[in-house]
């Protein structure tokens, strides 16, 4: 099996925030609680673990005119495979769009992002939230410097290693996609995707 993304049989809705409906000016937004289904909350506590105060949106825009995509990052301030976190994510839009991981090349170099005065902390700040978890930095790399790892097409509720290298590529012409991103914390660190694969077992579908 592989080590990137697994579909999850959540045992309740999350309903697509409002601001879903329409186009963003950057891929990443900033959301409270208030946009995460009240169920969850006693879910993840039957299972000892708790949720993160950061919910993201990620925007990947229709591939026309000006196109927004997610780039290759990573969600954590280690470097790619020193803590593969996972993260809880509901798509929207449409269905043949992929998430894709990448390996760094062996002569390759990862380069830093700090989010000390960038859109993230900007972000953090619009919406009220002062993070629970460590978000100071992450990390991307030149795409000479990657390798394809793997692909997934996206069709419902994911388990996703943010851990390692990631991103987006939306192919519709028209549609827009969005998604909603929910970190599970286990002890107020994040979950780890082999932790999760094993406390989410009997909801897994694949």
């Amino acid at each position: 099996m592989n080590n990137y993304h697994r579909f999850i049989n959540l045992p309740f809705d999350v309903p697509k925030p409002e601001r879903f409906n329409h186009p963003a000016d950057i891929f990443i937004n900033y959301m409270g609680h208030e946009v995460v289904p009240a169920e969850m909350f006693p879910w993840l506590e039957s299972l000892g673990l708790t949720l993160s105060n950061i919910v993201e949106g990620f925007y990947s825009g229709p591939n026309k005119g000006r196109k927004i995509n997610v780039p290759v990052h990573n969600d954590q301030t280690t470097k790619p495979g020193e803590f593969d976190a996972v993260k809880i994510n509901m798509t929207w839009g449409p269905q043949d769009s992929v998430t894709q991981w990448w390996n760094l090349k062996e002569t390759g170099r990862l380069q830093e992002i700090r989010h000390d005065h960038n859109i993230v902390n900007q972000g953090f700040k619009a919406a009220g939230i002062t993070p629970d978890i460590d978000c100071y930095r992450c990390w991307t790399a030149n795409p000479n410097d990657l390798e394809f790892a793997f692909e997934k097409t996206i069709t419902g509720p994911s388990l996703l290693n943010v851990g390692q290298l990631h991103s987006v590529k939306n192919p519709s012409k028209d549609q827009m996609r969005w998604t909603l991103s929910f970190t599970p914390l286990k002890d107020k660190r994040p979950l780890l995707f082999t932790e999760a694969i094993e406390v989410f077992e009997p909801w897994l579908t694949e």
